[in-house]
C-alpha cells in the first residue's frame, strides 16, 4: 500500500521500497545480512572501525526500507545522504496553486495590474 505522503505529494522523504532500494543500498554500502538485517558503517557519520562497523542497518518493513544508526544520525540526515549517492527515492516536485482572488478587482487595481492606463475600457478625465 502507498505511502499517504506519496500519493498527496506533500512529503519531501518519499517511500522507498524494499523490492526497489533494498538491493542498491545493500552494495553501495557494502552490507552484511545478519538475520534479515543489514549491518555495516554508517553513510553519514562513517564508524570505519572495527567496534563501529555494525553502527548503520537497515531492513525490510511492510515492505519498505527502514533504515537506522546506531550513534543517533538524524532520519533526514541518514536520507539525504543516501539520495546523494544515489540509494534513496528524489522526490517529485510539488505541485502549488494559487488561491483565487475572493473580492472583485476595482478598476484602478485591475489597470495598474494590467499595466495599462489607456485603452478601450479607460478614459481620461480630459476627454468628458
Amino acid at each position: 500500500m502507498p505511502n499517504i505522503h506519496d500519493v498527496v505529494g506533500k512529503s519531501k522523504y518519499p517511500t522507498a521500497y524494499w523490492s526497489e532500494w533494498g538491493h542498491i543500498i545493500r552494495i553501495q554500502y557494502n552490507l552484511r545480512d545478519i538475520s534479515g538485517e543489514y549491518h555495516g558503517p554508517c553513510p553519514n557519520c562513517g564508524g570505519h572501525e572495527k567496534k563501529d562497523a555494525d553502527r548503520f542497518w537497515i531492513k525490510e518493513e511492510n515492505s519498505e526500507v527502514k533504515v537506522f544508526c546506531r550513534k543517533g544520525c538524524d532520519f533526514r540526515d541518514l536520507v539525504d545522504r543516501m539520495r546523494e549517492d544515489g540509494c534513496w527515492p528524489k522526490p517529485e516536485p510539488v505541485k502549488t496553486y494559487r488561491k483565487a482572488r475572493k473580492e472583485p478587482i476595482s478598476c484602478g487595481a485591475r489597470s495598474s495590474i494590467l499595466g495599462k492606463q489607456e485603452g478601450p475600457d479607460f478614459q481620461r478625465e480630459d476627454q468628458w
